[in-house]
């Protein structure tokens, strides 16, 4: 199977081995200044985001994610992913069979906790004001 096949459902279908191999690079991240439906605001206790990243391939596999800022016990903001993965990524096995919607996301999920985008986040972040 080619390394990124697109299917009619508009999906690229990728090998994990690709995915694994591919160089993702930081496309933009902003505070969004309208709180997500789906955010936990128990958890979230300054702002609110968004990440996009995508790979270096010829047909680039694309992710992005909301994330938000959070306090530890010890007070120390943090950031967080909140909500669900976006991609236009479907993986598949070695014999071209998809895993999946839920456990392609899922997988996905390890590989950007390895990208530096809390570090990407943090820089384009505004500083706090005080209340």
């Amino acid at each position: 199977m080619a390394i990124n096949q697109m299917a009619y459902d508009g999906f690229l279908r990728v090998a994990l081995e690709s995915v694994l191999s591919s160089r993702f690079v930081h496309l933009m991240s902003d505070v969004d200044l309208h709180v997500p439906h789906h955010a936990n605001l128990a958890r979230c206790v300054w702002a609110y985001g968004y990440s996009e990243w995508q790979s270096l391939d010829a047909r680039p596999i694309s992710v992005g994610w909301d994330w938000c800022v959070v306090a530890d016990r010890n007070g120390k903001l943090a950031l967080e992913r909140d909500g669900a993965l976006r991609s236009n990524v479907m993986l598949v096995d070695r014999r071209g069979r998809d895993f999946g919607w839920l456990e392609s996301l899922e997988v996905l999920e390890t590989v950007i906790d390895v990208l530096p985008w809390r570090e990407q986040v943090w820089h384009r972040m505004p500083s706090p004001s005080p209340a």
